[in-house]
């Protein structure tokens, strides 16, 4: 299940109207809109990979505090303005390690390589994974082990991304 329809579900299932669900989604899509117009005045003297571990670990807590307290409209709330930082600025940092990685005219080839691997494979691999979970475990364990892929990334990501550099040098 991709990452909205899944928040929808499991949303719905703990008694929200598909209005508020919406609602929801329209404060995750607003948050990253804003993110988006003010990321390089805001985050254009930290580095990439920090960025990027920054962007995992708030991801985590985005999946975790979604999937522990469904009821709490406060706590959705702040989860869904948490798609800021799990969409929007690993986004941004994705495409400025792209830029970066694949110079001139092999950028087109890079930014080809991104969407695919990214919203592609990796989309089907995690709702595939997802619903195995979602259906074997319940849907707070997907979000639960969803936290976990998260901080894994962060690692992950913190340790792969070399030479990082602020995003305004690069």
């Amino acid at each position: 299940m991709k990452y909205e329809a899944r928040n929808a579900c499991y949303l719905e299932s703990h008694g929200y109207p598909r209005l508020g669900v919406g609602m929801f989604w329209a404060l995750a899509v607003l948050a990253e809109v804003f993110l988006f117009l003010s990321f390089a005045r805001y985050f254009a003297h930290h580095d990439a990979k920090y960025l990027y571990a920054v962007a995992f670990l708030l991801a985590s807590a985005r999946w975790l505090l979604l999937g522990l307290y469904p009821d709490r409209v406060p706590v959705v709330v702040f989860s869904q303005a948490l798609h800021a930082a799990t969409a929007g600025v690993y986004h941004a940092v994705a495409v400025s390690l792209v830029h970066r990685l694949f110079p001139g005219r092999l950028e087109s080839r890079g930014q080809a390589l991104y969407t695919s691997l990214n919203f592609g494979v990796g989309t089907a691999f995690g709702a595939f994974l997802a619903g195995i979970l979602w259906t074997s475990q319940g849907p707070a364990a997907a979000f639960q082990w969803s936290a976990a892929v998260a901080v894994a990334g962060a690692v992950v990501g913190f340790f792969a991304v070399r030479h990082s550099t602020p995003l305004d040098r690069q």
